[in-house]
């Protein structure tokens, strides 16, 4: 069954294709968002959700080959997880603290690791927000390495295969695209010049 949502495509192309990109992708949505979320009572809606935002870049996605639509919808999805658990902390957080300024003497030390925890949490979703933001600033080239070496844990053989280099090179690509990425943290703060 598709999301309603791509029902609602008006253009027929864009719609059979949202529809194949679906059937395509279905499988791998599910997996990564199950491996983020560690539950399956929520992955129909983070699909759905995925698919607005997928909806959204049609003409994008039709200029992708086959791969780098995949790692597209993967990143995507698996940036729908972490917002929806980023959000349900939050609003956790915000439940939990109204609670603890009436029963504050009541509360044990483990809880209060727990919030301690939740806030840790938070902390690093910004700094990962942070790195989205470098690298969507970085040229595609580099931005795309990057995610199969370190997001999609790709060997440097599969991303050789990809860009038609020989294994070794991959190595010499990845180092300037970390420097890259590196050189926009600084530059936007993120991290010290030192």
């Amino acid at each position: 069954m598709f999301p309603i949502i791509i029902l609602y495509i008006t253009d027929d192309d864009d719609r059979e294709f949202m529809k194949q990109v679906y059937i395509d992708n279905y499988a791998i949505m599910r997996s990564e968002a199950y491996k983020i979320l560690n539950r399956t009572d929520a992955l129909d809606d983070l699909i759905q959700d995925t698919c607005v935002k997928l909806i959204d870049k049609i003409q994008t996605l039709r200029r992708l080959d086959c791969c780098r639509l995949r790692t597209y919808v993967v990143l995507t999805i698996r940036s729908v997880a972490k917002n929806f658990i980023k959000h349900s902390d939050v609003r956790k957080k915000h439940i939990y603290l109204g609670a603890l300024v009436d029963v504050k003497e009541t509360i044990s030390d483990g809880v209060l690791d727990e919030a301690e925890n939740i806030e840790s949490t938070i902390i690093c979703w910004d700094e990962i927000e942070h790195l989205q933001n470098a690298l969507s600033k970085l040229p595609e080239r580099d931005r795309w390495l990057l995610e199969c070496k370190y997001i999609l844990e790709m060997r440097d053989d599969e991303i050789a295969e990809q860009i038609d280099v020989k294994p070794a090179s991959v190595r010499e690509y990845l180092t300037r695209a970390r420097r890259k990425a590196l050189a926009v943290l600084k530059e936007g703060g993120v991290i010290s010049g030192t």
